[in-house]
């Protein structure tokens, strides 16, 4: 733990992440028994993580602005996800990713992602990078947030998410967030925004009303409860949605007070 900004992190982690991140990880009998990235691989419209791709859009749309005009990386993208769900909107999106997953997901389902190492060739390329739930998997988040800045062209935005480990400075090991298997980089409002800083990234206000972050954290909620699947209902699930927004907004913002999610700046490079 860093006694200056207080930025936790694993110091001596697994050095073959191609062993932890493996064909058992992504089928949720890995390091990290939570996920379920082939079951919302080969079944997106059945999953939970529906409401997390949504709350992305809004919150993205209120940050950047109108998303038909970006040109859009999602960094780290996993199975390719929010890519799929953001292509099938008409947006020009394409992920990032080296894990066991991300060729099946090229091969057999057509989706757009390049490898880790092809990014070198895409500098000053991006009006929008996002990175969900990645910067904490990474062992030298400076070099990460260096590639990002290279990524983004002048006025791009970093939106990303993570865990805030502020409220769990004085209690560290009670945060369920603290998997040192897969979770090596743990920041703070004060840590994020120097490494923002010296990755040559402008730190941001995040968005306090909770704009589309309300149903990522709904997301997290069911998640946590161990509730994957939440299948489409037709008109009937519409209505559903639309009555629910405003118990899913005051859930959203009773979580939000323990875990200040929205407390961690995002990035712009100037």
């Amino acid at each position: 733990r860093c006694q200056a900004c207080d930025f936790v992190f694993v110091a001596d982690p697994v050095a073959d992440m191609d062993a932890v991140y493996d064909e058992e990880y992504y089928q949720g009998r890995g390091a990290d028994p939570s996920v379920c990235y082939t079951l919302e691989l080969e079944h997106p419209e059945l999953v939970s993580r529906r409401f997390e791709w949504y709350g992305i859009m809004i919150a993205l749309e209120k940050m950047a602005g109108p998303l038909s005009n970006k040109v859009w990386l999602d960094l780290g993208c996993g199975n390719g996800g929010l890519v799929r769900y953001a292509r099938a909107l008409g947006l020009n999106c394409q992920g990032a990713e080296d894990g066991w997953i991300a060729e099946r997901a090229r091969r057999e389902y057509g989706i757009p992602i390049i490898s880790l190492a092809d990014l070198e060739k895409q500098a000053g390329c991006y009006d929008l990078i996002t990175a969900v739930e990645v910067i904490e998997h990474i062992p030298e988040p400076l070099v990460f947030l260096n590639l990002v800045r290279r990524l983004l062209k002048p006025g791009g935005l970093f939106w990303y998410t993570t865990g805030n480990s502020q409220p769990f400075l004085d209690n560290f090991l009670s945060w369920p967030y603290a998997v040192p298997e897969v979770h090596l980089s743990f920041f703070n409002p004060r840590a994020m925004t120097l490494a923002l800083e010296k990755s040559g990234l402008t730190p941001l206000s995040g968005d306090p009303t909770l704009t589309g972050l309300d149903y990522c954290i709904w997301f997290k909620i069911l998640k946590s409860l161990k509730f994957q699947r939440w299948p489409r209902l037709g008109r009937l699930g519409g209505l559903i949605f639309q009555a629910t927004r405003p118990l899913v907004r005051l859930i959203a913002r009773l979580v939000h007070h323990r875990y200040q999610l929205s407390r961690l700046p995002l990035g712009r490079r100037l």
